[in-house]
């Protein structure tokens, strides 16, 4: 797949699931062309981590199998925990403003919001019995 400029990338819809991201092109509105302003793309995870068309393929088993290798060879997984939290954190905190319909302020330190106490309160879920956060 030739590289798209990120202009051309931006102009439709992502749909994303485990194995592909499809880009659905946005047509122009009623005094513009309509004809989709780039061509659909379907990008898929190959097994080296490069786009390529592949079929059957799962970023889930992808990241399982990457963790799994890094356990016998020390390396640090492709998406470390620590990368992977602080990549979430953003769309948590959006479903949290809606939730609560407020505009939050982060504190990044100390990972709490800082100026809407019922927010703060949606960052924790009630651990199962026998488990607890000191």
């Amino acid at each position: 797949m030739a590289s798209q400029p990120y202009a051309a990338i931006v102009r439709g819809t992502a749909y994303v699931n485990d194995s592909a991201v499809n880009v659905v092109p946005e047509k122009g509105g009623q005094f513009q062309d309509r004809r989709p302003r780039m061509e659909p793309l379907e990008p898929k995870v190959a097994d080296d981590g490069s786009a390529k068309e592949a079929k059957n393929l799962s970023l889930t088993a992808r990241h399982a199998r990457n963790f799994l290798d890094c356990m016998r060879t020390r390396e640090l997984p492709r998406c470390d925990v620590e990368v992977g939290h602080r990549s979430t954190t953003y769309a948590l905190l959006a479903n949290i403003a809606l939730v609560t319909r407020a505009q939050l302020e982060w504190d990044a330190q100390r990972e709490t919001i800082t100026n809407h106490a019922e927010a703060n309160h949606l960052l924790h879920y009630e651990n199962r019995a026998s488990w607890k956060l000191d």
